[in-house]
């Protein structure tokens, strides 16, 4: 028997409690662990965005054609449809989400792909509006000294525009190559992205960046409506891909719309300057020969597919040269000045 003063342990309520008790700790100490203050999630954002977006001469020299086309704009009282810009927008942010998660913002090949795609994007819009712009300050234009260059080298714009009428499907051919521009830059960022061949896909949009920001301020003073205008072919040929040059010289067209853009730039040829870029980004690759015949015929279309005057080709060709030279020697010299 118990004594009268001996009480039973009360174990079953009290370690119940205790182990509620206990737990709670726990919780409230993960909590404090996990929690993370605004501050530092803050931090975490921008980092990653950094890491999205990462700092380089193309990114700068995009946000500097930003600014200028928004100032532009805003002082010019133009009109912008903001379906127009929320497509960019949205093709743009498209890109860049998969970058948000670490698989594959830590794969070299797909955050280079991605990277490089978004920024072609953004960068395209706001120059085609920036040529627009410019084509807007109504200078004086230069085709009649174009025209003369070409006489004077022995071409014959509508003698070769005869030719090509004459043979249908050689037109229908070179038509087809001349519009092939976008779909091998598309191809070409891929393939040199998902081919881990990153240098040779910064080189590229290093240089379309640089021909196509060259090619807009040169036509600021060297404006020029083409062959088709000035030698009178729009009732006989289609010259609604020019439409909106005049309207903008004349002021009737205050509305830039990104999904209506037109290329209204006739020297240097960008299409021609693009050709050669496109070619000696697939160098080293299996696929060097058939880019070398599908851009030569797309430089041959030109002059009568894009309505350029021959000098606008060969000034294209010079410029492309130009800017592969500079970038073969920039990088040569960076080597050896990294070299012990």
């Amino acid at each position: 028997m118990r004594s009268p003063g001996h009480q039973l342990p009360i174990t079953g309520r009290v370690s119940s409690f205790e182990a509620g008790a206990k737990h709670v700790d726990r919780v409230e100490a993960n909590r404090k662990v996990t929690t993370t203050p605004p501050s530092q999630a803050l931090q975490q954002v921008m980092d990653v965005l950094r890491s999205i977006c990462q700092p380089s001469p193309a990114w700068v020299a995009t946000l500097v054609v930003l600014i200028i086309d928004g100032g532009w704009i805003v002082l010019g009282g133009w009109t912008v449809p903001p379906s127009s810009v929320a497509t960019t927008g949205g093709a743009f942010a498209a890109f860049l989400t998969p970058l948000c998660f670490d698989r594959y913002r830590d794969d070299v090949r797909i955050s280079g792909t991605l990277r490089v795609g978004a920024l072609l994007i953004l960068f395209t819009g706001a120059t085609a509006i920036l040529s627009y712009l410019v084509v807007s300050t109504n200078a004086n234009l230069v085709d009649a000294r174009l025209a003369a260059w070409d006489r004077s080298i022995g071409f014959d714009w509508l003698t070769v525009l005869q030719w090509m009428q004459a043979h249908p499907s050689i037109h229908a051919s070179l038509g087809v190559a001349y519009s092939s521009g976008l779909p091998q830059m598309a191809f070409v960022v891929v393939f040199l992205g998902f081919t881990a061949r990153s240098a040779q896909l910064n080189e590229f949009m290093c240089l379309y960046f640089a021909a196509v920001l060259v090619v807009v301020a040169l036509s600021w003073p060297f404006p020029a409506a083409g062959p088709w205008a000035h030698y009178s072919l729009s009732a006989m040929l289609d010259a609604s891909s020019m439409s909106h040059f005049h309207l903008l010289r004349d002021g009737s067209l205050r509305t830039l719309d990104l999904k209506e853009m037109q290329g209204l730039i006739s020297i240097p040829s960008l299409h021609t300057a693009l050709a050669m870029i496109l070619v000696y980004a697939m160098r080293g690759t299996r696929l060097f020969s058939g880019f070398v015949l599908l851009n030569g015929l797309m430089i041959l279309a030109t002059p009568i597919e894009g309505g350029h005057y021959l000098v606008d080709v060969l000034a294209g060709a010079v410029l492309a040269l130009t800017l592969i030279a500079f970038s073969r020697f920039w990088v040569a010299g960076a080597f050896r000045r990294s070299r012990p």
